[in-house]
């Protein structure tokens, strides 16, 4: 009689994921026999199968002057929240590792905000996060800016500061932007860098950065002098950064540890994360 073949043994990974299947069918039908819910069951089953994943360690680095130990991704989370709560994503982003989470006032991106703040209600202190407002649409690249204007850009970036709070759900922000930035006068004014300090000194935001897309070498360029930026958003293109900018490369910028830039001739990137 011939010996009964032996039966052959699964690969490691084979038998982690049927068991890991089994696990999502007991937990699902667990959840529907005793919620008569097929939502729940479903959102039951998604949990799991999100703990399941392994991913590689996510590398850190300082994020510009803020000491934060950062993810080396960033989640931009204008555009995926602009409209509905994304919480699978956020999650599953925080499962891999990222720790900043970048968002933008609704005069721009909506409900962003609002649909991120249950989120923060149970990850606030586990992340840096960052939101931004411009003062206005109509500023442009070599506008001269009067004191007046100046006055009223900082009133209105201070207002959309307190309505991000509000919509974010949270007393204080990490990070706080100018958005968009592309004047220098606004860019260098006391009168902006004064409505920082005030927000600061209440409680309202750890750091001052920007954001810019548009005449980004001499954006960067005045920052710097001024000294009062912890952080800059760069846009990039294939062809490099915005504005044939290599500033950060070049100069002894506060955010030089965060990015580094190449020169490059190119056409402003989109304003998708702004």
């Amino acid at each position: 009689m011939s010996p009964i073949p032996s039966r052959p043994e699964l690969p490691v990974a084979s038998r982690r994921r049927f068991l890991q299947g089994l696990a999502m069918l007991a937990v699902g039908g667990r959840t529907l026999l005793t919620s008569r819910d097929a939502r729940a069951a479903v959102d039951a089953v998604r949990e799991v199968a999100r703990k399941a994943v392994e991913w590689p360690e996510m590398p850190r680095r300082t994020l510009g002057r803020t000491g934060w130990e950062a993810s080396r991704l960033v989640f931009g989370c204008g555009a995926a929240l602009s409209r509905q709560r994304r919480d699978d994503l956020l999650e599953a982003a925080f499962d891999a590792g990222i720790n900043v989470f970048d968002v933008g006032f609704r005069g721009f991106y909506r409900d962003a905000e609002a649909n991120l703040a249950p989120f923060l209600k149970r990850r606030r202190d586990s992340v840096f996060l960052i939101s931004k407002a411009f003062p206005s649409r109509d500023i442009e690249p070599g506008q001269r800016l009067s004191a007046a204007t100046l006055r009223q850009a900082a009133a209105t970036w201070s207002e959309r500061l307190d309505a991000s709070l509000r919509e974010l759900g949270v007393e204080q922000v990490d990070a706080y932007y100018l958005m968009a930035a592309n004047n220098v006068s606004l860019v260098g004014s006391d009168e902006l860098r004064a409505a920082f300090e005030k927000a600061k000194q209440a409680g309202k935001a750890r750091h001052f950065g920007l954001s810019t897309h548009q005449n980004a070498q001499a954006v960067l360029e005045t920052a710097t002098r001024s000294g009062a930026y912890d952080l800059a958003m760069v846009a990039v293109t294939r062809a490099g950064t915005t504005g044939r900018s290599a500033t950060c490369s070049r100069a002894r910028s506060p955010w030089r540890s965060s990015r580094r830039c190449s020169p490059g001739r190119g056409r402003p990137a989109s304003d998708s994360s702004a």
